[in-house]
């Protein structure tokens, strides 16, 4: 897999990527249901959607508010500054089997539970939400504009490059700290906090005092906590295949 090259496309078919039940979700989901106290808990739990459906969520997301991704920023701000209370700052014994246990799942997809899946059909979703629901071209841009930020942290497991000194995604995290390795302990407790402060940064640039402030960095951030958070595969298929 190669994670450097990344293809821009005109073509804004994303059948492969989401249907038409989820497009019908997720319309409603950014709509305001992100904010609904349980949907908020379920997320919390799950350390957001699965690869597919984090994939899902940001191509309806772009294709209505393109690159006004506020709602992303905020629970991907949410969940990075919760990982980054699970590593204490010092190094004690079994530390890292203590971090495994709070990077843990503890309840599947929220998506995957409803039983959403490429099959689901459109709900009561008109065609014109549908058509524009699956428009790639948006999320697609946005992640090739920050790609120079985000693809040094893509987890080596992941891109089946096996560089040691990578970034480990936070299930490929959770296998080596489950057998007590230290070997990534201080590198990934220092990413997590820059990129704590860098999706801090980019949600906080959608408020009116701090509008402009947005660098090609902080921006980066919101793709770096998608792949961290559950893995990278499908995102980096789906970017390499210019959606």
């Amino acid at each position: 897999m190669n994670v450097d090259s990344y293809l821009l496309s005109d073509s804004t078919n994303s059948r492969h990527y989401v249907s038409d039940g989820e497009i019908h979700y997720l319309w409603y989901f950014i709509q305001g249901s992100i904010m609904d106290p349980f949907v908020r808990h379920e997320l919390r739990n799950s350390w957001g959607f699965c690869q597919r459906h984090t994939v899902a969520w940001l191509i309806v997301e772009s294709a209505f508010y393109h690159d006004y991704l506020h709602g992303p920023s905020i629970l991907m701000s949410d969940l990075i500054e919760r990982a980054k209370h699970c590593f204490p700052k010092h190094r004690m014994p079994l530390v890292p089997l203590l971090v495994a246990m709070n990077l843990r799942n503890k309840k599947p997809c929220h998506m995957c539970s409803m039983g959403y899946t490429l099959n689901s059909t459109g709900g009561f979703a008109d065609r014109e939400i549908l058509a524009r629901g699956r428009n790639t071209q948006y999320i697609i841009d946005f992640a090739s504009e920050t790609a120079i930020y985000w693809r040094q942290f893509v987890c080596p497991v992941c891109a089946n490059t096996f560089n040691k000194e990578g970034i480990l995604c936070r299930p490929h995290l959770l296998r080596e700290f489950s057998h007590n390795n230290y070997s990534s302990f201080i590198t990934e407790r220092d990413f997590i906090s820059y990129l704590s402060g860098q999706i801090e940064f980019f949600s906080r640039s959608f408020r009116w005092e701090y509008h402009g402030t947005a660098t090609a960095e902080c921006k980066s951030a919101l793709i770096t906590a998608a792949g961290w958070l559950n893995g990278w595969t499908e995102l980096i298929n789906f970017v390499n295949s210019g959606g």
